[in-house]
């Protein structure tokens, strides 16, 4: 399959994980509570946006949402998907014509893996 990925590089439960005991001192049981609460919250956000973003009379709708999922990518030590989080958001806020599907595909196939948990996407093929 074809890599049509623009944006940074895949993410990894392992990396997540990883952040999360580093950055908030948890201990490997806390770390994976907090990855299942991010893998829902991003299942949710993504699919919320998925379903609006073709729809410019919901820019103010996607830059909440763009919003809420760059706090959950920056809580995740994700910055540079939160970057583009952030673009969506400002993006949609100023009420520019962009293809916010696009982005959001992006950002949901980066976070693919991390997803894969409890409450995320859960197709494995």
């Amino acid at each position: 399959m074809k890599n049509t990925q623009s944006g940074p590089a895949k993410v990894s439960r392992n990396t997540v994980k990883n952040h999360f005991q580093k950055a908030y001192s948890l201990s490997e049981e806390q770390a994976e509570i907090m990855l299942s609460s991010s893998a829902q919250s991003l299942n949710s956000f993504l699919s919320a946006l998925t379903q609006i973003a073709g729809n410019e009379e919901k820019l103010a709708e996607i830059a909440r949402l763009g919003h809420s999922l760059k706090g959950v990518l920056l809580n995740m030590g994700e910055e540079r998907w939160a970057d583009l989080a952030r673009s969506l958001e400002c993006w949609a806020a100023a009420g520019e014509s962009r293809d916010y599907e696009k982005i959001v595909a992006a950002i949901r196939l980066g976070m693919e893996d991390v997803m894969r948990g409890n409450g995320g996407n859960k197709d494995t093929t």
